[in-house]
């Protein structure tokens, strides 16, 4: 056993992700054209770095110390809360499933008291300290796919439950890295605290506009054949995020 070994069998949990054709909220805030080909059921062109997937995993892995949290402080959680087909068809979507639910009685802050949307995120440190400093922002592209994927969610649950809004909760990936740049380049006074959270009010506006990209990359798929055809919201011959981070960037570069 060897660093490399434990590096390719990291790499290798790739193989088992499932590559699911149907529309969801948690992509449709992505490039339009990376949706088109999944939702065409296209394999992936290239492969994750080992960065990567421990990024992806390790987000779903921090998802159980969210809901402990939330039942420390007398919430009462229901983990993995999926939409049914009536729902998802609501925001032109097939399928859904959010972090949680949970309601809460917040005696400091009662006007927080009801029932919550729980989305729980893991971010690098440049990543995390800018969402302390700005929350989501709709000039990064990573954001922008979290900010459809509030909304969306919020929109459909929303017609079912009266939901007061969401909580982002998000914990820091690399807390004493996160900490020297904080305190060493940033000149922060005290080092940020291990997650922060933000809350989020269903937005009509941003939520429709979502709706309207998902309804887009159904078109898409049931009517166009061709990449070339397809638009796409950044040029992957610029080595910069999200496309360096695109499963489909050798197919997407190949259809121009």
């Amino acid at each position: 056993m060897n660093t490399e070994t434990f590096v390719g069998a990291l790499e290798a949990f790739q193989d088992r992700w499932v590559c699911r054709a149907t529309l969801s909220p948690c992509t449709i805030g992505q490039c339009i054209r990376k949706q088109w080909f999944l939702a065409k059921n296209f394999p992936f062109s290239n492969r994750s770095s080992a960065q990567g997937i421990l990024a992806f995993e390790r987000g779903t892995n921090m998802q159980p110390i969210a809901y402990d949290i939330l039942q420390s402080m007398g919430a009462k959680v229901s983990p993995d809360v999926r939409l049914s087909p009536e729902l998802a068809a609501q925001i032109g979507c097939e399928r859904g499933a959010v972090d949680g639910l949970f309601f809460i009685e917040d005696k400091e802050e009662p006007e927080d008291t009801g029932l919550w949307l729980l989305e729980v995120k893991v971010l690098g440190a440049w990543g995390y300290l800018s969402f302390i400093e700005k929350g989501l922002t709709v000039t990064d592209p990573f954001d922008v796919v979290y900010i459809d994927q509030v909304q969306s969610y919020l929109l459909a649950l929303s017609t079912v439950f009266p939901l007061k809004g969401c909580l982002f909760l998000v914990f820091c990936a690399d807390p004493s890295g996160t900490n020297w740049i904080a305190t060493k380049i940033k000149k922060w006074s005290s080092p940020p605290p291990p997650l922060c959270v933000a809350k989020y009010a269903l937005n009509p506006d941003t939520a429709g506009e979502a709706v309207a990209r998902a309804k887009q990359v159904s078109w898409l798929r049931d009517n166009v054949d061709d990449p070339r055809d397809v638009p796409r919201d950044y040029d992957p011959m610029k080595p910069d995020k999200p496309c360096s981070y695109c499963g489909f960037l050798y197919l997407c570069k190949e259809a121009q």
